[in-house]
């Protein structure tokens, strides 16, 4: 059977399009078929650029998709299912919502985007290796976890957790002329904490003069707030001119290097700025710190 709806003069009888038993049911638009409904009662848009569009005029308005059978569909049979591409879409089933990327193929496909903006900017990825990657994010990263951007996008927000980094970074000394090979740190930054260590290693050093020495280089400068400054704790192994040293090293606000002290047990002031003629002419220092960064 083929039913004619006309555009202008509508159809008032019957109320009721069907078609005869093991006939498919079609609907055609300008002389082209558009909706076909076969006899399974499922639904088909003919068309490869058509679209199905539900548009809503009130709160209580819009597209609804429900089941009367007794048992919940399967995984196989789902209740909803929106399809695009070789295995990835949208379904409901037995209780469950599941969103799912393409399988993985040699276009690396698979990730799954949630986007907003007028230019669909992509906001959060779920990537075909089950990272959650933030806007920024390196989309190659192996393994499983929660990717951050390479430069961080600091939140206003004090509770927000913004930042996480792993890295290395080279340390550097006050009248220093030649370093060895052992020279190096590594760090990890969570938010604004940073938690650092190094090996301190000059194989040439230039022991005169009276400047107060520092440990530089640091990979983020400190946080501004004044008058909390971190303290550092450090081994060293080579090059000091005095007995028993204690040295301790303190961070100042918004800087990227450490001044050096030593340390002596005594009543009143008992520290003391070092400077380049309390080392020999080579240092090795181990040190470790945990600071917070100014973002």
């Amino acid at each position: 059977m083929t039913a004619i709806i006309d555009g202008t003069n509508g159809v008032t009888t019957p109320n009721v399009l069907t078609s005869s038993s093991g006939v498919a049911l079609t609907l055609q638009s300008g002389g082209t078929t558009a909706v076909t409904i076969d006899t399974s009662q499922n639904v088909t848009l003919n068309s490869a650029t058509a679209q199905l569009t539900v548009t809503g005029n009130g709160s209580t308005s819009g597209l609804i998709v429900a089941s009367n059978v007794a048992s919940r569909p399967s995984t196989s049979n789902p209740m909803l299912q929106i399809t695009s591409g070789a295995g990835s879409g949208i379904y409901g089933y037995a209780g469950n919502a599941v969103l799912s990327g393409r399988p993985t193929d040699t276009n690396g496909y698979g990730n799954i985007y949630i986007q907003t903006g007028s230019t669909q900017q992509n906001q959060w990825t779920f990537s075909n290796g089950a990272n959650l990657i933030l806007p920024g994010g390196s989309t190659s990263a192996t393994g499983t976890g929660i990717t951050f951007p390479a430069t961080q996008s600091a939140s206003s927000d004090a509770n927000t957790l913004d930042d996480y980094e792993e890295g290395t970074w080279t340390p550097t000394l006050t009248n220093a002329t030649t370093y060895g090979s052992g020279n190096s740190g590594r760090y990890i930054k969570i938010g604004k904490q940073v938690f650092i260590n190094g090996n301190l290693d000059v194989s040439v050093y230039n022991n005169t003069g009276s400047t107060t020495v520092n440990i530089g280089g640091f990979p983020f400068a400190t946080d501004s707030y004044n008058q909390v400054y971190a303290q550092g704790v450090l081994f060293q192994v080579v090059g000091c001119n005095q007995a028993n040293m204690n040295l301790i090293m303190q961070l100042s606000q918004s800087q990227t290097v450490a001044t050096l002290y030593t340390v002596a047990p005594t009543t009143g002031t008992n520290y003391t700025a070092v400077i380049p003629t309390t080392f020999g002419t080579q240092v090795i220092i181990e040190f470790s710190a945990v600071y917070i960064s100014n973002a």
